[in-house]
């Protein structure tokens, strides 16, 4: 006797849901394409170009068909390995080094590596983490942090948490900083501060440190040195280098961890991606070692601070809770006193403010929601990367003045914020 199967494959199969910051984009060009005026401040992509130098190495190399080891050409590693070591790293080695096509693949891959694991993650934060928790079945917790902290997670915040999970299930926390979305990050002693109690719980660490270059004002200092024996650092080319097609990244493993961890990740990156683009590879070299990378990485500095302090303050005056970056291209305004003059607009969720402020300023911001918060939470994501960054990159003096003049979609898209925001 036939059986008959009563549900269909769609019934089987996940529903992994879309990256917001990428639906965003795609919306926004077809405003553009439409004719539309749009300051283009959801989606996160380094304004930009790679080094001149680094684009000749990857048309140099653009032959290259091999495959590469696993873990990555031997010479990239120990280009990466100096790199992190001179800026923000004790010394690294380049056994420590893995190299993967982008660190989203890489952050995946080690949670791949456990059959079950609690996922801990910080709100805000970046959108694709529980997402990829989720797809992988692992449990996810979140720690909320205010604005009066400058969203940042605290010792106790982080030890209350811990507490509160299952002792014989392994933990991961993922923490990003410069973060993504709040432009926020960590100095020295709150990252041993935290590495303290980390290490008090047993708690692994995914240190999302792909920001960590574009620091404005201090050194970055990198969790792996306050935690060898529970971190992985994750990094890349994608925002520092303006790669972020090329499909990059890195993960390097905490020395406490290396001899448990590299078969298991050798192994899954063997059946998941090979290895990363050969030619993409070759020229990573240059971008990790040529003197040219530093003036490069000043005048980004000098560019994203200017801009970025320009739009919190704008904004900051105007009666909306947002800090002055510290680090990449984000900030992250809190709407929320403008609660009852919004809720009057039926506007009180953080989607409907974006929606609203898309259709009648042609700002696009990415809805706080996406980043963890509650839908109430009248909070959203703004990138300050809607500019020509290799006109500014050209001139060869920069004042605050000539970024600003060299950036006029910055400008008038701030001033529509505040003056939407005024008119409520």
């Amino acid at each position: 006797m036939t059986q008959t199967m009563t549900k269909t494959v769609q019934d089987f199969i996940k529903k992994p849901t879309k990256s917001e910051t990428l639906l965003l984009n795609e919306l926004s060009r077809q405003k553009v394409d439409q004719g539309e005026s749009i300051f283009r401040f959801g989606f996160g992509q380094s304004p930009f170009s790679p080094p001149s130098v680094v684009v000749k190495a990857l048309q140099d190399n653009a032959k290259n068909h091999d495959y590469f080891p696993v873990q990555g050409f031997p010479e990239l590693r120990e280009k990466v390995a100096d790199f992190h070591s001179n800026r923000g790293s004790a010394s690294i080695d380049p056994s420590q080094v893995f190299v993967g096509p982008g660190s989203k693949q890489l952050i995946l891959n080690i949670m791949a590596l456990f059959e079950t694991l609690q996922v801990v993650l910080v709100t805000p934060s970046w959108v694709s983490y529980e997402p990829q928790a989720h797809l992988l079945g692992h449990s996810i917790s979140r720690i909320k942090t205010s604005p009066e902290n400058r969203w940042a997670l605290t010792p106790e915040q982080l030890d209350k948490h811990l507490a509160t999970l299952d002792p014989n299930v392994p933990k991961l926390m993922i923490l990003n900083y410069p973060s993504n979305p709040t432009g926020q990050t960590y100095t020295k002693d709150q990252l041993s501060a935290l590495a303290a109690v980390l290490k008090q719980h047993q708690c692994l660490l995914i240190s999302d440190e792909i920001y960590g270059f574009l620091t404005f004002d201090q050194d970055h200092v990198s969790f792996i040195d306050a935690y060898p024996e529970g971190c992985i650092v994750t990094s890349g080319l994608s925002k520092w280098c303006g790669a972020g097609g090329w499909r990059l990244g890195v993960a390097i493993v905490g020395p406490g961890l290396l001899a448990d961890l590299t078969e298991p990740l050798l192994g899954i990156g063997s059946e998941s991606y090979s290895s990363a683009s050969s030619p993409v590879q070759l020229a990573a070299i240059t971008a990790y070692s040529s003197p040219d990378i530093e003036p490069y990485l000043q005048k980004q500095k000098l560019i994203l601070k200017t801009l970025g302090t320009h739009m919190s303050t704008a904004l900051s005056d105007a009666g909306i809770i947002v800090d002055n970056p510290q680090g990449g291209f984000y900030i992250h305004p809190d709407f929320s006193p403008f609660r009852d003059k919004l809720a009057a607009r039926n506007i009180t969720t953080n989607t409907q403010l974006c929606a609203a402020l898309l259709e009648e300023t042609g700002v696009a911001l990415l809805a706080g929601s996406a980043f963890g918060h509650e839908s109430g939470d009248l909070t959203a994501r703004l990138a300050f990367v809607d500019f020509d960054g290799d006109a500014i990159m050209a001139e060869s003096e920069l004042t605050e003045d000539k970024i600003k003049q060299l950036a006029p979609q910055i400008i008038e898209g701030a001033q529509r914020l505040v003056n939407w925001v005024s008119s409520l």
